[in-house]
């Protein structure tokens, strides 16, 4: 889909998509923490005691859900306060829907139980929509919001159509947990969180700093 982009809605919005973008990253694994790995450790440790890995699962997404709030108020306090922001306010707000999307779809937890076939089928079904969505309603420059928003609802669908599963196929039940388990699952993730922020740190920085300081072309250009 890069090259139609960009033949479509010219570099300046593939500029924009590209800075909301890498924005939208640090948000995403903010959020995800470093459960993609320790959640899924313990829930395969767990996985024939139904209550433990009801247990994990409220946690985790509690705690998911937690960050995600605090990252919706960073991105508040963004568009309110730097100018770069506020230009495109609506496209980092439709995009954010992926990160919604993100904590509420519990890959760990097929992970955890090694049933990766569902997973697949979810991504690759989500995938295609968006590639067919975009090839069908982005037909011109002021199109562009379009992408974002088909990202954010593939996202989201994958994630309810998950939590279903997880409820119905396998009767994991959503708890509320005392302070002290989500601390414990805190900082089990922390270490594979400072890890994961750092290699994004890396590979999408360059895409921020042309974002700030230079324009939306450059950042197309360069993305």
């Amino acid at each position: 889909t890069c090259p139609y982009l960009v033949i479509t809605i010219a570099v300046e919005k593939f500029g924009v998509l590209s800075f909301d973008t890498a924005i939208i990253t640090y948000f995403l694994v903010f959020t995800d923490y470093g459960f993609n790995l320790t959640a899924t450790r313990l829930v395969s440790i767990n996985r024939s005691n139904n209550d433990k890995v009801s247990e994990i699962f409220s946690s985790v997404i509690t705690l998911k859900m937690a960050l995600f709030f605090a990252s919706f108020i960073v991105l508040s306090l963004l568009i309110l306060i730097v100018p770069k922001f506020q230009e495109y306010s609506f496209v980092y707000l439709i995009n954010f829907g992926m990160v919604l999307g993100q904590v509420i779809f519990p890959i760990w937890f097929f992970q955890g139980i090694e049933k990766m076939k569902i997973i697949s089928i979810l991504n690759v079904s989500s995938k295609i929509l968006f590639t067919i969505g975009v090839f069908i309603l982005v037909k011109k420059e002021n199109d562009f919001y379009i992408v974002p928003m088909l990202s954010s609802l593939g996202s989201l669908l994958v994630g309810v159509i998950s939590l279903f599963i997880i409820r119905l196929k396998y009767n994991i039940r959503f708890n509320f947990q005392s302070l002290g388990k989500l601390i414990f699952y805190l900082k089990d993730g922390w270490h594979i969180f400072i890890s994961n922020i750092s290699v994004t740190l890396y590979t999408t920085f360059t895409v921020t700093l042309l974002g700030l300081f230079t324009n939306n072309t450059i950042v197309g250009v360069y993305s």
